[in-house]
């Protein structure tokens, strides 16, 4: 009896486990089979194709040891003795739609109150664009050569890129400016390959350079295809040198600088007594050398034991100097930057007459060219100038070419401008790197002579810009002609701390004011030239807010004083803040020494 039990239990047990087994097929033939929505009937395939049939082996087991109910479901059909196809159908699972793809952790939330930047906020990052992260390079040897690119802020910045590679190597350039539609662009060259030992890793990144600050981009990496064998010769040491007093003689292989030249007069001959000065970075330059008979000039050996920036200009009086070089010129200065190495730079100048200058007063020229989509000019376009919130008053028109330029304007102070474009038929919009709101250029003009060039694209159109919905307020009834009271700073305090504005940090300012048609002007100055705002700023519910942020924090000699105000701008006329100062908190904080 003993043994008879053990074998009905081992029995039992392989039944369970085929009953489970055909259970999990059934469930993935539901799953497999088609929904309702296109079948006609729950469960039933469509017309024309064949029913998701299960063929058992052990149906006969399953009939035996599952009782058939008395009602089965139209949607099961359950084993027989003789051994029939098992069907089973279900309603399918719902398919989940697909989540919102949710930001990565830690990145930053965007800010209720929109944030306003202006040609003078710290730019946004580069975005490299090749090569790209990780490629290989051919040998820079003619007529291959590398070329770098990247896009970024322009208006009034310009770039610069480093290039660090095995052994200390290192390239780039000081000053590149913005390339129009092709953005910032650097290539090279060399006469001979690369040696086995240069060839990687190397990296490269990139940085934009404007009047609010810098902004770093990342650092890609890339490697160099080996060059041809280099045939090898025997190595010849050369006889030790016998010791001397006195100064020692320069090593040629000694890192620094030589620079020569020519200057010139405008009729090709040359200019002797010219001054020729460097400085290095931010510092005060000194005369390396002056001209000749012939005009010619050449340096002593300056030694430089890392990279450096280097300025070069000439001076002589009566004579104003133009560049006749391939070297970056920015405001009468040559300006590159010298990587760890020798160098021998040629610096040729072109010397023209100075004009006295005339007395210059301040003011506003505006000009500039209106063009169709297809880049023709367009005619007989009214081009307006407003100062504040007063009316605007035609201040050119353009001509056949679409080309315009206004009379001088004297200003003798500080001054809201605004600028557009009106003409029967069409609408506009900008073409210059200069602020753009509800269909004006608008900026701030400061105190001395302006020429600014402002373009415009013109497309057909009923009106230069959508009439804005005027929005009720519960704020009492305002005369619109009467003039704003002062605005009252909310934050920060007077003389408050304020964290570093990176990272997850941000620096929030707030005030009250006159609202209706007005606006509001932030400004903020702090050390060494810094600014921040010189922005305009809408009013929102809560009043008036405006958010600034970095990409990097601010260096120890950026941390005070800081002041900011703020003013209200109405078509009557404008009023002023106090001024308010904060510092901020070091990057670097000292640590507290702790007592033994």
């Amino acid at each position: 009896m003993k043994v008879e039990r053990q074998v009905v239990q081992q029995q039992e047990v392989r039944t369970a486990a085929r009953l489970l087994l055909l259970g999990v097929i059934g469930i993935l033939a539901a799953a497999c089979a088609s929904p309702a929505s296109s079948t006609g009937e729950a469960g039933s395939p469509p017309a024309g194709e064949p029913s998701a049939t299960l063929s058992s082996a052990y149906s006969e087991e399953l009939a035996e040891a599952t009782p058939t109910p008395a009602d089965p479901p139209p949607s099961e059909a359950v084993g027989t003795d003789s051994g029939a196809a098992l069907t089973a159908s279900a309603t399918p699972f719902p398919i989940s739609p697909t989540p919102t793809e949710l930001p990565p952790t830690g990145s930053l939330t965007a800010s209720p109150n929109p944030r306003t930047y202006t040609p003078t906020s710290m730019p946004g990052p580069a975005t490299l664009i090749a090569p790209a992260d990780g490629a290989t390079l051919p040998q820079p040897v003619a007529p291959s050569q590398w070329t770098f690119s990247w896009s970024g802020r322009t208006g009034p910045c310009y770039s610069t890129i480093t290039i660090q590679g095995p052994g200390g190597r290192r390239l780039g350039s000081g000053y590149i400016p913005w390339q129009n539609t092709q953005g910032y662009s650097y290539t090279y060259s060399t006469t001979e390959p690369l040696p086995d030992d240069a060839l990687g890793p190397w990296a490269w990144f990139v940085e934009i350079h404007c009047p609010g600050g810098t902004s770093r981009s990342l650092t890609r990496t890339f490697r160099v295809a080996a060059g041809p064998p280099i045939p090898t010769t025997p190595a010849v040491t050369p006889p030790s040198p016998t010791p001397t007093r006195g100064t020692p003689t320069l090593v040629p292989t000694q890192p620094g600088l030589i620079v020569r030249g020519t200057v010139r007069r405008e009729d090709g001959m040359g200019l002797a007594s010219v001054t020729i000065v460097r400085a290095f970075a931010g510092y005060i330059g000194e005369v390396v050398a002056t001209t000749g008979p012939d005009g010619s000039y050449v340096s002593a050996f300056q030694y430089i034991p890392g990279d450096e920036t280097v300025r070069v200009w000439a001076q002589a009086p009566g004579y104003t100097f133009s560049p006749a070089s391939g070297t970056t010129w920015d405001n009468g200065t040559y300006i590159w930057q010298h990587y760890y190495g020798r160098e021998d730079r040629t610096l040729n100048f072109v010397a023209i007459p100075a004009v006295p200058p005339p007395t210059v007063q301040p003011g506003l020229i505006i000009r500039g060219t209106v063009r169709r989509e297809d880049g023709t000019g367009l005619p007989n376009v009214n081009i307006y100038r407003a100062f504040a919130g007063y009316g605007g008053v035609v201040v050119a028109t353009t001509g056949p070419d679409g080309s315009y330029e206004s009379a001088f304007q004297y200003i003798p102070g500080d001054e809201m401008v605004r600028v557009w474009a009106e003409a029967p038929g069409y609408a506009f919009l900008p073409a210059s790197d200069t602020w753009w709101e509800d269909g004006e250029y608008i900026w701030r003009h400061y105190y001395g002579r302006e020429d600014h060039t402002l373009d415009f694209v013109a497309s057909r159109g009923s009106t230069a810009s959508p009439t804005p919905a005027v929005v009720p307020t519960t704020s009492p009834s305002i005369t619109p002609t009467s003039i704003p009271g002062p605005p009252a700073l909310i934050a920060p305090a007077d003389g408050a701390t304020l964290p570093q504005p990176a990272g997850q940090n941000e620096w929030v300012f707030s005030w009250s004011g006159r609202t209706g048609p007005c606006s509001s002007f932030i400004r903020g100055d702090g050390p060494g030239g810094r600014q921040i705002g010189y922005a305009y700023v809408n009013w929102q519910e809560s009043g008036y807010t405006y958010h600034y942020s970095a990409p990097e924090p601010l260096p120890d000699d950026a941390l005070w004083p800081w002041n900011w105000s703020v003013e209200i701008r109405c078509p009557a006329g404008s009023s002023r803040s106090e001024s308010r100062t904060f510092r901020v908190m070091s990057a670097n904080p000292t640590p507290t020494p702790v007592n033994p």
